[in-house]
């Protein structure tokens, strides 16, 4: 008999709404930051390699395109951290990919194919655009190699978005709870 057992929680429509409302926010922050770095840059024609400004469609950075990624893929942390731009087949619609937190993992491991919903494929489409498609999909700003932390980041947007008790991995669990909620069978979320 477990004393603690695990909590399971998962998003409503209404802190949906707010989580993609605070994501929005916090993107158009960074966009016009950007936008006031560059027009200081040309007043007094600084030197340095000028930035050039994002366009609104631009995610700023990796944060948005994670949190989207998690949400409708139902991929923890680590497995987006690792996902690299040869497990993305944008002709069949499919993220082929080995998660990390399977016991068959080291044994034998087992590819997991998830499909791709629009919103997904365009999420990566732009981001790829943005960076290009090769190597990892998201790789860390300071060193270019396999990002590892973005709690900072999330910390802010559950703040700005009025969620309490709310866990990256909950949005595995609240992309789960929706499909049963829908009437998807259960083995198929599995």
């Amino acid at each position: 008999e477990k004393v603690n057992p695990p909590k399971i929680r998962y998003l409503t429509k209404t802190e949906e709404s707010r989580i993609i409302s605070a994501l929005c926010q916090r993107d158009k922050g960074l966009r016009d930051r950007r936008a006031r770095y560059v027009e200081w840059q040309s007043r007094r024609n600084h030197r340095k390699q000028r930035q050039e400004l994002y366009s609104n469609e631009d995610y700023p950075d990796h944060i948005t395109p994670i949190v989207m990624l998690a949400y409708h893929t139902g991929f923890d942390i680590g497995d987006i951290f690792d996902l690299h731009w040869k497990h993305i087949d944008f002709a069949n619609n499919q993220v082929r990919t080995i998660r990390n937190n399977t016991s068959h993992k080291t044994d034998n491991p087992q590819p997991v194919v998830v499909p791709m919903s629009p919103t997904v494929k365009g999420t990566l489409e732009q981001w790829g655009s943005q960076h290009g498609m090769t190597g990892r999909v998201f790789k860390s700003p300071v060193t270019g190699g396999r990002l590892d932390n973005i709690s900072k980041a999330w910390r802010s947007l559950l703040k700005v978005a009025e969620l309490n008790d709310f866990r990256f991995k909950d949005l595995r669990h609240t992309f789960g709870s929706w499909l049963a909620i829908e009437g998807v069978d259960i083995l198929q979320i599995r």
